[in-house]
């Protein structure tokens, strides 16, 4: 059997519902933990460090859609695989630079204060406050080796041949990435 089900889905929320990071984590860990004592089917929870790993997870793609442009980060947007009894995150999808959408799609996902604030991050807070789930310097040492992978994003993405129009739109942020990477205490 293969089902997939989004996160608004699993947390029983409706779609658009504005939510931050770490009540979503929180509650998706709480559902894949709620087992009955019958269940034959895993989770991606149930491995050594699972929850740690998921939170990297969780982050990182937060990191990618920040970096990439994505502002369209939603419950819609990020589901769960269930295949042969087991429930894994599923791949990134409906990814796409709609900061230079001209509806103007806003984070719909965000960090909450202290941790977010028009369009910077503070990725150590945001570590801090997720200190009961995973050692805030592994979640920090992930990052930066996530923005040491994106340093030269603008560059990568020309070569794949993302129209300039895009690379140079102004809202994207391309140029700026590693500035931004050491602002936010990841490089």
């Amino acid at each position: 059997m293969l089902g997939m089900e989004s996160v608004y889905s699993v947390l029983d929320i409706a779609p658009a519902t504005m939510m931050e990071h770490g009540e979503v984590i929180r509650a998706l860990i709480e559902v894949f933990t709620l087992k009955s004592d019958n269940s034959e089917t895993t989770t991606f929870l149930d491995v050594e460090d699972g929850i740690a790993a998921f939170v990297i997870e969780w982050v990182r793609r937060d990191l990618l859609n920040i970096a990439f442009g994505n502002s369209d980060n939603h419950g819609r947007n990020t589901s769960f695989i269930k295949q042969n009894n087991h429930v894994s995150l599923a791949p990134i999808y409906d990814f796409a630079p709609m900061k230079a959408d001209p509806e103007m799609i806003s984070r719909t996902f965000i960090w909450g204060a202290d941790l977010e604030l028009g369009g910077q991050y503070d990725f150590v807070k945001i570590a801090n406050s997720l200190a009961d789930l995973i050692e805030p310097k592994a979640l920090l040492d992930a990052l930066a080796q996530t923005a040491i992978e994106l340093v030269e994003l603008k560059q990568r993405l020309g070569n794949r041949g993302v129209p300039q129009s895009i690379l140079s739109f102004p809202s994207m942020g391309y140029e700026n990435l590693e500035k931004k990477f050491k602002t936010w205490k990841l490089l």
